[in-house]
C-alpha cells in the first residue's frame, strides 16, 4: 500500500495548475518521492507507465495505451483513463504543462506553440526559468518529421529532450547577462530522430535579465 500527499490536483476539464505528488511506501521507508501522474483523487493505487508512475483507482492490475485517438492512456478493464494527457493529433499526446506557460495547437497546421508569446513576463539578472512538457508519441513512424519551426526569446535559450540540448542560441552570454533584444529564430531543424516512443520530457531553460520571455514551435507531419 502507498500513502500519497497531493497539493494542487486538478483532473478532468479542470484548470491545470501546479501538481506535486509524493508516494511513500507504507513499509519500505527507502521507497518514496518517486515521479506520479495524478488519474483522479480518491483510492489510489500506484501503477508503472512507460517507467514513470500514475495514481488510479484501485480496479485493475495495469494501464494500457489506447488507440482512441482522444485518450492517451485508460486503466484496463474499467472506465477510467488520464486526463492529465490530451491528444494533439492521432498518436501524440501532451502532458504536465508548468503553470506559468501554456501552449496552443493548430490542427489544421499540425503546428504547437509551447511558451507564450510575449514580451517582458519574466524578471530578474541572469535568472534562469525552467519550463517544460511531456510529449507520449505512440507509433512513431506514422509521423516522417517534427520541425522546430520558430523559436522566441530573450535573452538566451536552451531546449532539450530528455536532458539532451537540441537547440542554443545564442551561443554565449556576457557576465551580465543582457542582450538589450528580443530574438526570434526560425531555425527548421527535423527533431524527429530525437524523440522516442513514450513520454518525451522537452524542457525550456531560458535566462533574463531586466525582462524576458521565452516560446517555441513545433510542427508535426
Amino acid at each position: 500500500m502507498w500513502k500519497l500527499n497531493t497539493s494542487n490536483m486538478t483532473c478532468g476539464s479542470c484548470k491545470e495548475k501546479d501538481i506535486k505528488i509524493t508516494a511513500q511506501h507504507r513499509f519500505d521507508k527507502n521507497i518514496s518521492d518517486i515521479k506520479v501522474f495524478p488519474f483522479n483523487t480518491t483510492d489510489y493505487k500506484i501503477y508503472p507507465v512507460e517507467e514513470k508512475y500514475v495514481a488510479a483507482k484501485f480496479g485493475d492490475t495495469s494501464i494500457v495505451a489506447e488507440d482512441n485517438p482522444k485518450i492517451c492512456y485508460s486503466l484496463e478493464n474499467t472506465n477510467e483513463y488520464i486526463p492529465k494527457m490530451k491528444s494533439l493529433i492521432k498518436g501524440i499526446c501532451i502532458g504536465i504543462v508548468d503553470s506559468d506557460i501554456s501552449y496552443r495547437f493548430n490542427p489544421d497546421t499540425k503546428e504547437l506553440l509551447v511558451g507564450t508569446i510575449g514580451d517582458n513576463y519574466w524578471g530578474g539578472h541572469c535568472t534562469h526559468y525552467k519550463r517544460h512538457i511531456l510529449l507520449f508519441v505512440k507509433n512513431k513512424q506514422y509521423l516522417s518529421s517534427v520541425n522546430l519551426t520558430e523559436v522566441g526569446f530573450d535573452d538566451w535559450i536552451q531546449l532539450s529532450i530528455d536532458g539532451t540540448p537540441f537547440y542554443t542560441s545564442p551561443y554565449s552570454l556576457p557576465s551580465d547577462c543582457e542582450l538589450y533584444t528580443s530574438f526570434v529564430e526560425h531555425p527548421n531543424i527535423d527533431i524527429l530522430s530525437k524523440i522516442k516512443e513514450g513520454i518525451n520530457d522537452i524542457s525550456m531553460h531560458v535566462i533574463v535579465t531586466g525582462g524576458g520571455e521565452g516560446w517555441f514551435k513545433l510542427k508535426f507531419k
